[in-house]
């Protein structure tokens, strides 16, 4: 038997495995229509159909010139077979009594779930469900793995089946195998579980397609035709030939339809991976080139201007051609120009550079003053491949062998529901090395022809240092050598970046923008009716006034626009070109000098500008966050809206103002905020437009004018100006954006029925909301002055969280793996807001105190939480806990024992010291030091006193290191 049959074959068996497992599982639902569930009878049809014919395969098998098959892996191969085979038998055996019996009884089943299992008793299903399982794990064990060794993509591509698999299936096949010859002969237990999934994937793909007994196959379609035609007839539907029944597991071959939509699933899954919500923003939110402007970036350099030919580099170049420019030169206007511009020039002039291949442009803008995926190399890697892979899904399994693989086996196997992707797969956290890994493998496929060129502006916005911008370099030098890869980007003419790039092809954008400058100043300042009536009267001053503009910019297109807008306002207040000219004279020629003549404009609106760029400032330190000493709650911080900011920034307003507002009045209220936000922050910060439009939206998001406005507000100097202004005051950015979280939710439960359903129910918008809101009283715990505000807010998301979400929906996410069992105070104690804690515990009497602070210790000490769950501020609530009770001799006797276990499982985690980060290494020791210290001073009663709780005084399952694998032993002794 060749590889690709033996293969094809233990396929068959791993498919036929999992469909009995589900078939004497309570499954509801064995196949579907496309006209809806199907009867009992039409399943039980169906399935004996499905079984006679894999037992003719199965049976064929075996028999099969046994003389030639020697070697010892073929013979377990078969014997494998022919205890499939009688499972099958027994099975077929069984299901007729079913079809020939029709009594009431089983008129009654409605689905074939309900009735296979009434024909075995419980010893006989867990007998059945045990061979199973044992023929899975020997074909595991003792064939796939030494498979491995008699067969390469030699010999399966030179099989006889293997010409008829469709161009897409070779290449996956192919890909696969190539992973699989990568891997070292001599392997670890985890690399040879590796090695077996992969096999089993090929097994997989390969009996999904064999069609070696062409009679079985016709007789089993035709089966299913006539059914599909037979409900359509009785139920007097609309029926096409075409339609096809759909098996949860399909156990013989399938269509190229069928195929084509599990690979199509197990794409969109890894996809969707990759994918993120802030992917776009920065290129979406860079304004556009002004018209007229960039035009020469499409034609070729006078022989006076030193810079590479950028079309010609476009058209026949490799390799990188770098663009250069000062702070606020307009790079990020000019790369975004290259790729959206109208008369798509650069597709064109790429076009000729592909010749025949197909071509891909990808684009990546990186945006310092965004989320932390926006300026790093894990969120660039991830745009650009998602990007490739939407447009060539076909590349999914080249790229991710190893992911693709693991899906497709589950997506197969219907181990998660196939209408959505595998949870695990959907959380997966990329790292750089398996990014970086994927890039190579898209550079060196040669499967599909295609040619790439990526487009990646803003280097120096990437968040690292020298020895980060040398590695990225060093990265696009390397996949560049690839000859159907090239890259254009942009970044400021850092040294770093002059060495990495030295000898490529590239130009200096403030060298070649004095006629765009030109151009822009002219049409701004001849827009204005205004200007134009100053121009008339005084027609040599006008002229001379814009050439000045144009000859200090020194090609910074930002301080042109500083500059402009400043003299327009002056314009507006009914200047004359004189004093124009001498407003002029006084701006600072120099971009940085320049915002500090801006800052001073701030002055009238001191305290409001200050607190709008605090709460900014704290909104994206919370969206770059490290989720590690937060229990994760910074990973659902966005980005602030404008439609956030409205609520955010209107502290004196009663709630109930908002929520008695209609849509079209807080559409007003949203362009009111835009216009304070430009006039009281001196333009430094800005609110972006809908993509493709001019015109604001509800999700409008606010950012700073610039990278360097971010960078000289956030000055030591500067910050410490803009602090005075709320000093002695109970501000507070993170309180400003509990209340802002808190309103958003009343508001949207207040604007509509229709909303409330989705909004509460559905769980659209209020979990988020609600994690958001608790990552901000994290963040905001520490401040004493506005502890009163925290904790009144607190007590209001949790009024509105009795009222609204009774199954505890809105803090799943707060705590995934204890939904509905705590509610916001032991949550809010799991976080740590200790501040929170003191002031709930001030009220009450001496019993509910005892009470509720052995509620607060069962959920530290909870065995369902572990080290890797818990944030950093937990050992220092937990002291206050115990101290707090230990002022009664009689309010936690109980607990001591537990302490003692808990301080003893601590001890032994402290010394495994590389199974755990820093910060959890931390946790760990003050854990530790918490409980030593409360039980060498409390005074603890007799045993015979104890009265807790019993989850609490509940003995620790120690986890046996010997007989369970290093991962296991990670998860479950990290408990604490």
């Amino acid at each position: 038997m060749d590889p690709f049959s033996a293969l094809s074959l233990a396929g068959n068996i791993i498919q036929f495995v999992d469909f009995g497992a589900r078939l004497l599982s309570n499954a509801r639902e064995l196949y579907r229509s496309p006209v809806g569930s199907l009867s009992f009878h039409d399943e039980i049809t169906l399935v004996t159909t499905d079984l006679e014919t894999l037992v003719k395969r199965l049976r064929g098998s075996v028999n099969a010139r046994p003389s030639e098959e020697n070697d010892d892996q073929l013979q377990t191969l078969r014997k494998i077979c022919d205890e499939a085979a009688t499972v099958a038998e027994e099975l077929l055996k069984r299901l007729g009594t079913l079809k020939l019996s029709g009594d009431e009884k089983h008129r009654r089943w409605q689905t074939a779930g309900i009735a296979v299992r009434s024909l075995w008793n419980e010893k006989e299903i867990a007998g059945l469900s045990n061979r199973l399982v044992m023929l899975k794990e020997a074909l595991k064990t003792r064939v796939l793995f030494s498979l491995r060794e008699s067969f390469d993509l030699q010999s399966i591509s030179t099989s006889a089946g293997f010409d008829s698999l469709g161009r897409q299936t070779q290449h996956i096949l192919s890909a696969i195998l190539q992973l699989h010859s990568d891997i070292p002969s001599q392997v670890s237990r985890q690399i040879r579980e590796e090695i077996t999934g992969i096999t089993v994937t090929l097994s997989q793909i390969l009996s999904r397609f064999d069609v070696t007994d062409q009679e079985a196959h016709d007789s089993r379609l035709k089966a299913r035709y006539a059914l599909i035609n037979e409900i359509c007839e009785r139920d007097n539907l609309e029926c096409h030939g075409s339609r096809e029944l759909i098996a949860d597991i399909e156990m013989l071959s399938v269509s190229d339809v069928s195929e084509q939509a599990v690979q199509g699933r197990v794409n969109n899954g890894i996809l969707e991976t990759l994918r993120y919500y802030e992917m776009t923003n920065r290129f979406e939110d860079v304004d556009e080139a002004h018209p007229e402007t960039f035009e020469w970036a499409f034609s070729a350099p006078a022989e006076e201007q030193l810079w590479s030919d950028l079309s010609g580099w476009l058209k026949e170049g490799d390799g990188v051609y770098w663009v250069s420019g000062k702070i606020g030169s307009g790079k990020s206007t000019f790369m975004k120009y290259l790729v959206d511009d109208k008369r798509k020039r650069l597709y064109d002039l790429l076009r000729v550079w592909a010749r025949d291949s197909e071509l891909c442009v990808a684009t990546f803008f990186f945006w310092n003053s965004g989320t932390k995926l926006q300026k790093s190399q894990v969120g660039f890697l991830r745009a650009l491949l998602f990007q490739v892979l939407v447009e060539h899904p076909q590349l999914t399994p080249i790229i991710f062998p190893r992911e693709w693989s693991t899906s497709y086996s589950r997506e197969v196997g219907r181990l998660f529901d196939g209408k959505n992707a595998s949870p695990s797969l959907l959380r997966r956290n990329w790292n750089l090395t398996q990014l970086k890994k994927a890039f190579r493998a898209l550079g060196s496929q040669t499967f599909e022809p295609l040619k790439i060129c990526f487009i990646v502006d803003g280097l120096d916005e990437f968040d690292g240092d020298d020895g980060d911008y040398e590695g990225i370099g060093a990265f696009f030098k390397e996949i560049t050598a690839f000859n159907h890869i090239k890259v254009c980007l942009s970044s400021r003419p850092w040294v770093v970046f002059e060495d990495i790039f030295r000898g490529f092809p590239n130009l200096k954008l403030q060298n070649l923008t004095y006629r765009d400058i030109e151009t822009y100043v002219h049409d701004k300042f001849h827009q204005n009716n205004s200007f134009l009536n100053l121009a008339n009267r005084e027609p040599a001053a006008a002229p001379a006034l814009l050439k000045e503009i144009v000859e200090k910019a020194d090609g910074v297109f930002l301080w042109v626009k500083l500059v402009v807008r400043s003299l327009l306002s002056g314009v507006r207040n009914r200047d004359d070109l004189a004093d124009l000219s001498e407003q002029l004279r006084r701006l600072p020629r120099e971009l940085i000098p320049l915002y500090n003549h801006l800052f001073q404009l701030i002055e009238p609106y001191e305290r409001w500008a200050s607190q709008a760029i605090q709460i900014l400032r704290c909104n994206r330190d919370l969206c770059n966050a490290s989720p590690g000493g937060s229990s994760g709650i910074y990973l659902e911080v966005r980005p602030i809206t404008i439609s956030e900011f409205v609520l955010v920034m209107s502290e004196n307003v009663h709630a109930s103002f908002f929520q008695n507002l209609s849509r079209k009045e807080f559409q007003l209220k949203r362009e009111d905020m835009k216009i304070r936000i430009t006039a009281r922050c001196a333009g430094f910060l800005e609110v972006s437009n809908i993509p493709g439009t001019s015109v604001m939206g509800p999700g409008s998001l606010i950012d700073y004018f610039h990278r360097s406005a971010k960078d000289f507000l956030e000055s030591d100097e500067v910050w410490a100006k803009l602090l005075t202004e709320t000093e002695n005051t109970n501000f507070n950015p993170a309180v400003a954006l509990m209340r802002s979280c808190l309103r958003y939710i009343k508001v949207h439960i207040a604007f509509s029925d229709e909303l409330i359903e989705s909004f509460i129910h559905n769980d659209v918008e209020a979990s988020p909301r609600v994690v958001a809101f608790m990552a901000y009283a994290h963040r905001a715990d520490s401040h004493i002055p506005s502890r009163g505000t925290q904790t009144a807010l607190i007590d209001q998301l949790n009024d509105l969280i009795c009222k609204y979400d009774i199954e505890g929906n809105w803090l799943y996410d707060l705590a995934p793996r204890l939904k509905g069992r705590f509610k916001l105070f032991e949550i809010s104690t799991l976080l740590g807001l200790e501040g929170y804690l003191r002031d709930k515990l001030k009220v009450g009497n001496k019993s509910q105190l005892e009470a509720t602070i052995a509620s607060l210790l069962e959920s530290i000490l909870s065995d369902s939480f572990d080290i890797s769950g818990l944030p950093s501020r937990i050992p220092k609530v937990l002291s206050l806990l115990l101290h707090m009770g230990a002022c009664s001799i009689n309010t936690f006797p109980s607990t001591s024992e537990v302490l003692r276990r808990r301080q003893h499982r601590l001890a032994e985690l402290q010394k495994r010291t590389g199974d755990f980060s820093p910060v959890e290494l931390d946790v760990i020791q003050r854990l530790h030091s918490s409980i030593e210290e409360f039980l060498g001073n409390a005074q603890l009663v007799p045993a015979v006193q104890r009265n807790i709780p019993k989850r609490l005084a509940g003995e620790i399952e120690d986890v046996d290191a010997s007989t369970h694998p290093t991962k296991m032993i990670r998860r479950e002794d990290n408990r604490v």
